[in-house]
Order: C-alpha cells, then structure tokens, then sequence
C-alpha cells in the first residue's frame, strides 16, 4: 500500500501529476494498470500468481522488452477483472510464470480462450478441447434470449485458441414440444454456428427431448411414459446425421438418437459414443460391439442419465434391464459398456445435480473419468471446457459461462492413460 503522504512526496520528483492506479484487490490494481499502458492486440501477456511476488518481478523484465503486461491471478482462478481485461487485450500469446503450485493448470484452460493467436503446430502441442453443453432447457422459451447461440458463437470464435475439435450435448436440448416447434427452432438455430464452422458435434436425446414431455415439462400421458420416451420424430427433424460431421456410425438408419462419431487428435483415435437416455438392450449391444470393434480409440461416452449430483453412478447396485420410464440402468450400462472395456476413458451426463467431475477405477484397473454438468441456468450459458493432455494422461476441465464469466468445478483430472499411435 501507498499512503497518500507518499504520493504527496513523490510530486517533488516530478514536472508531471502524480497519477494513483488502484482497484479493489492486487488482481484488479494489476488489471488496472494494463489498461492504462497497453492497446489491444499486444503480442504477450504475462500471467503470474498475486500470492508471491517472485515470478511476477521476475517476468515484468521480459514483459518491458516485449511490450507486454504482468497480470496476476489466484492459484486457481481468474478474477473478473483480470479476464475483462484480457478480453480487452487480445493478446498473441499468454505465458503463465510459476510453477503449478503457484499457478494451478487448471488456470490454463481459463486462460485459453484469451489467447488470440493460433498455435503454429496444434496437432503437435499434446492436447486438444472438448466442449459440453449441459442441459440447454431453459435457453429455448424466446428468440430474444439468446444465450443458446451465444454460447455457439463464443466457441467458434475461440475454437483456434481452445484447439477445440469436438462439442457433446448431454441432452435435454429443448424443454418440451409444440405444434408448431417454437423450442427446437431456437435450438437448432443455435447449434448453427457450429455447422458453419464446421466444428463436429453430435447431442444426445434427453426426456424434454421425446414425446414423453408435454407443454409445461411434465408428462405428456403418464400411462404412456415409457412409450412415448423412444418416440423422437420431432428431434429428427431438426438434426439429421447428415448433420454431424465426424459421423461414423449409427443404431438406426435415419436415426440420431444413438450415434458414434470419430476423429483423430494429437496422434490417437477418438471415439465419441452417443447414447440414448436408459438404453434399450439392443443398443447396449449394438454400443458393446462399436466399443470392442475399436480397440485403440479412446471412447467417450456421452448420454443423458448415468451420474448423480454426486458424480457417483446414479442407482449404483441397481443393474436393471428396466429403469424408471426407460430401460439399461446407469449401473447397467456400466457393468456392460464400462467396466469391461480399457479403451473407455470418459462418461458424460446431464439430467440431475449440478457440474461435478471426478476420476474411477474399473474393477480391472482402467481409469475413467466422469464428467456431470446440469446447472439449468436461468441466466448463464454454461459449457464444460475439458482439455485432454494426452502425453500428461490428464483431463483438465472446468465448467464456463461466457456470458458472465461464471465458472463451476475447476479441476485436474489425473491418473489416466490414452491410447496413443
């Protein structure tokens, strides 16, 4: 701190006023203090933890040659007024400086977005992103709210800086259906973007998203619940697998209620398995012969219901054939789809709890990493950023909201094992 009577001082020092830059915390007076030097467009910004003062007064010299700013952060996470100003900024490139007990990695993927400069050789840099929409029913009520195709704008807009190369949805796209599609219009605008962009994706089917749920979110018929769960007419309408570029595979012709997708990064096979909600048996077994047909993909994955908001298998004991209004239990499809298989790596879902993400070891010792986000916002636009480390063999992810740059359960997930070559 800088008392007033100093800065009185200091003006004897000086033919110029004595000019005070300072914000609410060191994170903001360090944002404060970019903002009055640097334009837009700087080729760097330094990023040091505000914590210990050592990397930051150890960067500020190649900062000065290079004509950039030192900003600080928590371990952890960014301040709001450090990521408006990085925003404003964009840099080239963002150097992080510190060790990660300093500077935790899983800052990195925060940090990502800002940088505006493309990698020279991404393919060759040991990883990549995957992004996940959770549960989007709240976005769809009005064309004025936006939030949807927003959050699809801002991941074209940083798909070079993400490296993005995939994005999953773990259903509930829409709330409910009407006659004249008023919600699914919406959505499907939304998911635009990312055609344009030519960025693959393929969502999955949630409960909102079938016959079942009628106006309001509530059963349509309720003694008809279970039938009318696989009736999906109206969302094939709107998405086609035509539609879902990296397409590679699927249960029913015509169908995108279960699909697989393929593509490669950073020298391995990546295999994004779509799945409908409490699968029917035929497509467990269709799902166990895409997995054992690809042994040396790394599998993904992706469907509406198989974690609780604890991130634990939702009904775990309960390896059912029939589970609630639809059929495999999340404990089933685990016994059949994940345990037996090592080249499973990642399970995805939405429908209950909030963002949660952990790691599990199969019975026989294959490591996976489960990733829950269902944070029905009535005013964020919430996606899971998830950077794959293939050489590190972790999974760096957070839950990110760029509409107010809100972020839920930032972790390094670590211990796991891809399949490379």
């Amino acid at each position: 701190m800088v008392s007033e009577s100093v800065r009185t001082q200091l003006a004897a020092y000086t033919n110029s006023p004595v000019q005070r830059l300072a914000g609410a915390d060191r994170y903001e007076t360090s944002a404060v203090v970019s903002a009055s030097v640097f334009s837009p467009g700087v080729p760097v910004a330094y990023v040091a933890a505000g914590v210990n003062f050592p990397d930051a007064l150890s960067g500020a010299a190649a900062a000065g040659v290079l004509g950039g700013p030192v900003l600080l952060t928590a371990p952890d996470s960014l301040s709001a007024a450090v990521r408006t100003e990085l925003a404003r900024l964009k840099p080239m490139k963002i150097v992080v400086l510190g060790g990660a007990e300093m500077v935790n990695d899983s800052l990195l993927i925060q940090l990502a977005p800002y940088s505006h400069g493309v990698p020279e050789n991404r393919e060759k840099d040991g990883w990549f992103t995957v992004a996940i929409y959770p549960d989007t029913q709240q976005e769809v009520y009005t064309a004025t709210d936006t939030r949807f195709v927003d959050r699809s704008k801002w991941l074209v807009a940083h798909q070079g800086a993400l490296d993005l190369r995939f994005v999953a949805h773990t259903g509930d796209v829409v709330n409910w259906d009407t006659p004249s599609h008023e919600q699914y219009v919406i959505a499907r605008d939304a998911t635009r973007p990312l055609d344009q962009a030519r960025i693959p994706y393929q969502l999955s089917i949630g409960n909102h998203d079938t016959y079942a749920t009628g106006p309001g979110g509530s059963a349509r018929e309720p003694a008809r619940t279970y039938e009318y769960q696989r009736l999906t007419t109206t969302f094939n309408s709107f998405w086609r697998s035509s539609d879902y570029l990296a397409l590679s595979g699927q249960f029913e012709p015509g169908k995108v209620d279960n699909t697989y997708s393929t593509f490669d990064a950073e020298g391995a096979h990546w295999l994004i398995l779509n799945l409908e909600l409490w699968p029917r048996g035929t497509v467990v077994s269709w799902a166990a012969s895409v997995i054992a047909s690809h042994p040396q993909y790394n599998v993904v994955i992706q469907t509406h219901s198989f974690l609780n908001g604890d991130a634990q298998i939702d009904g775990a004991g309960h390896s059912q054939p029939k589970w609630e209004y639809g059929d495999s239990s999340p404990q089933r499809v685990y016994d059949l789809l994940v345990a037996p298989y090592a080249n499973v790596k990642v399970v995805t879902s939405g429908h209950t709890g909030v963002a949660m993400s952990r790691v599990i070891s199969t019975e026989s010792g294959n490591r996976v990493a489960y990733l829950l986000q269902t944070l029905h916002s009535n005013t964020a636009n919430p996606v899971r950023l998830s950077q794959f480390d293939v050489v590190d063999g972790t999974i760096t992810t957070q839950v990110y909201a760029p509409r107010d740059n809100a972020t839920w359960d930032v972790k390094v997930l670590s211990g796991l094992t891809f399949i490379r070559g």
